[in-house]
């Protein structure tokens, strides 16, 4: 007889998390960005959210890439990939994070 052993996972939250919550976010109708580091240039992919509920594939609708963070808000900008102020601000934000990761030569991981 076989018998399935589950293992008992922990996951250990550090201790400047505890307590806290994340508030919910307005997701923004015109979809989301995944973005990456890849020789030394920001890669910034658009896509569209899918109706399916679950995990699913990312679906590309449209991408850019350059050394320089503004040419890739302008392109968001001049393509009309963003309808809400707080996206773009988000936007901003993660650029600053990839010229960062960029410049000391750590990971980026985007929030």
């Amino acid at each position: 007889m076989n018998h399935h052993e589950e293992k008992a996972h922990t996951i250990i939250i550090p201790e400047e998390l505890k307590g806290k919550t994340c508030s919910p976010i307005e997701l923004d109708p015109k979809g989301y960005f995944l973005i990456k580091i890849e020789d030394e240039k920001i890669c910034i992919a658009h896509c569209n959210y899918q109706d399916k509920k679950g995990w699913y594939e990312n679906k590309i609708e449209s991408s850019f890439s350059s050394e320089e963070p503004d040419e890739i808000l302008q392109w968001a900008k001049k393509n009309d990939l963003v309808s809400l102020d707080e996206h773009y601000q988000y936007l901003v934000k993660e650029m600053g994070h990839a010229v960062e990761a960029i410049t000391t030569h750590t990971k980026y991981v985007q929030e």
